[in-house]
């Protein structure tokens, strides 16, 4: 997708203060999917591996965003546990496994960005939290984070989000 439907999206996820469940779950793939466009990794992977931690709707409309996707070959892989996650680019931790992050940061301490989905995440250490402010989705950017990953963000992904330090 090109920079100015990423914008688009966001901006209709944040001005948008009634939408669907299904409406949530498109955006918060479309975002989770851009971040792989705004986020910037020691060597760019030739293929994309994300992994969902845990049971969330957002899994199936990230595989079809990947399926479509002409940019990069992007895998997405759900799993139950942090112990079936290998080795991947960006670890998606659901709310029901978010007691997980912890692990996840000491597993993964470098090259992989970790997106969350829970309140109060984002300053626990994911580099990127999605959150609802008054029924409109939003997402917390914590560079601090970033930068223990080995992680940068384009200037375009901080104007977008709030910036938080943990």
């Amino acid at each position: 997708m090109k920079k100015s439907m990423f914008l688009i999206a966001v901006f209709l996820a944040l001005t948008v203060p009634d939408y669907t469940l299904a409406q949530d779950t498109k955006f918060s793939a479309l975002l989770v999917y851009n971040f792989t466009k705004y986020v910037e990794w020691a060597g760019a992977p030739s293929a994309f591996a994300i992994t969902i931690l845990g049971d969330d709707p957002i899994t199936d409309e990230l595989k079809i965003i990947a399926e479509k996707s002409a940019d990069v070959k992007i895998t997405i892989k759900k799993v139950a546990s942090l112990d079936q996650v290998g080795q991947c680019d960006l670890l998606f931790i659901s709310p029901d496994k978010s007691n997980q992050l912890g692990a996840a940061i000491q597993k993964f301490p470098s090259n992989t960005l970790i997106v969350t989905n829970k309140d109060g995440l984002g300053k626990a250490g994911s580099a990127i939290n999605l959150i609802q402010v008054d029924g409109k989705l939003r997402f917390e950017i914590n560079p601090g984070s970033l930068k223990t990953s080995g992680l940068k963000a384009k200037p375009a992904l901080f104007k977008l989000g709030k910036t938080i330090e943990s």
